[in-house]
């Protein structure tokens, strides 16, 4: 090619193009949007995830209620849930502790099967009623102090004891709530029906 050909395509005289970028102004003004943005969606998040985190660990329970009940009829014996209050935990189990009790199962006895710890969830998951105003039960009423009604009898509190019939002795409900005082009741009849309620601010649904 001589000196002074042009390039196929090329306009001579015509200046190289170039693609414009932003400017200072445009990127403050778009990261005040995002802050504006942010400042009205906070609130929300920070209600929402306590919320999803009770949610989880509410149906969490109602799948191993199902599954207990399920393994006792399947196994020919009782199983249970043993609820241990003071340390925000229960306990699937297969065969009662000292004196045929099920309460009186502790960490590292063999007979329990499995531990879920109410604290993994964090956002103050544990159990309560957070704002509900009334109980579960068809006939409503005042709550369970320790906010676990089941029980094998005076004797064995806080258990939610599952026949090879697939029963549940005595029935009851288990109330957890959060932070933001959201509440979920997760019970079982006597009949054996597994059922999970939210208070929706007036009622359980």
């Amino acid at each position: 090619m001589t000196e002074g050909a042009s390039i196929p395509g090329e306009k001579r005289g015509e200046p190289f193009s170039h693609t414009p970028g932003f400017t200072l102004i445009e990127v403050i003004i778009v990261i005040g949007i995002i802050a504006v943005i942010a400042t009205f969606s906070y609130p929300n998040f920070k209600k929402w995830l306590p919320n999803y985190r009770l949610k989880a660990a509410a149906r969490e329970l109602y799948s191993k209620m199902q599954l207990v009940r399920m393994k006792a009829v399947k196994e020919n014996k009782s199983r249970a849930i043993v609820f241990d209050v003071n340390n925000n935990r229960y306990y699937l189990c297969s065969k009662p502790g000292t004196g045929g009790l099920w309460s009186a199962l502790k960490p590292g006895d063999d007979g329990i099967i499995q531990t879920i710890d109410l604290t993994a969830y964090k956002s103050g998951v544990s159990y309560g009623h957070g704002n509900a105003t009334t109980n579960a039960t068809k006939n409503g009423g005042s709550f369970p102090p320790d906010n676990v009604s089941f029980t094998n009898g005076s004797s064995d509190p806080n258990v939610a004891v599952f026949t090879s019939k697939g029963f549940c002795v005595g029935g009851g409900y288990c109330y957890l709530s959060n932070t933001v005082g959201t509440a979920y009741a997760i019970g079982a009849q006597t009949s054996g029906a597994i059922v999970l309620k939210k208070w929706n601010g007036k009622k359980w649904e």
